[in-house]
């Protein structure tokens, strides 16, 4: 997409009834950007709502186990996802509002550019502290469907299966989460990276 030829039509279009203003370029500019920034904020809808369906999976999960401790680290994971969801409201909030006309077009689309790539980043390194805890609730969940918990703690191959598990499936959970958030969300970074580039050379 060739921003400048577009922006010099508008100019001449523009020009010939004498209403171009700079607020007239930001605004075009913003309906120019609109792609990319909707696609981002459906991303974004998108992960709120995974949120919500996870919380209430977890919870409906610790109120029908029994055992006390599987069923607290259900509670604990549906504690993490509603605290999350509320961290991740506000922030999508912002993500939602687009891009703002306040201040120069290039510096609100850098600023916005970083805030939605913060974003990201800050989900995937919180969530490789979360890992451990989730393989744990999902490893104990399935371990006590065929024996107790008291089984689990005298068998010394489950627990070193339990530590594999965290040693192999947690970077492998963050690499999937930043690949799919490279699949969700790279394609519209990249366009509005391509967008900043154009300005610049202006």
């Amino acid at each position: 997409m060739d921003l400048k030829k577009t922006w010099d039509k508008m100019q001449m279009d523009q020009f010939s009834m004498g209403i171009l203003d700079d607020k007239d370029i930001l605004e075009a500019m913003h309906k120019k950007s609109h792609g990319p920034v909707q696609k981002i904020q459906t991303g974004f809808t998108i992960k709120l709502a995974f949120i919500v369906v996870f919380t209430f999976i977890f919870l409906y999960i610790g109120i029908k186990i029994k055992e006390p401790l599987v069923s607290g680290l259900q509670f604990f994971m549906a504690g993490v996802y509603f605290t999350a969801f509320f961290l991740f409201l506000s922030q999508n909030k912002r993500i939602k509002a687009g891009i703002p006309m306040d201040e120069g077009l290039l510096t609100n689309l850098k600023n916005y550019h970083a805030f939605v790539s913060k974003v990201l980043r800050q989900e995937e390194r919180i969530a490789l502290f979360i890992y451990p805890v989730a393989l744990t609730a999902g490893f104990l969940l399935g371990f006590t469907t065929q024996a107790t918990l008291d089984e689990f703690f005298e068998s010394r191959t489950a627990i070193i299966l339990l530590i594999a598990c965290w040693i192999v499936l947690t970077p492998l959970s963050h690499l999937l989460a930043r690949w799919m958030n490279k699949v969700s969300f790279g394609k519209y970074l990249n366009e509005l990276e391509s967008h900043i580039a154009e300005l610049e050379k202006e």
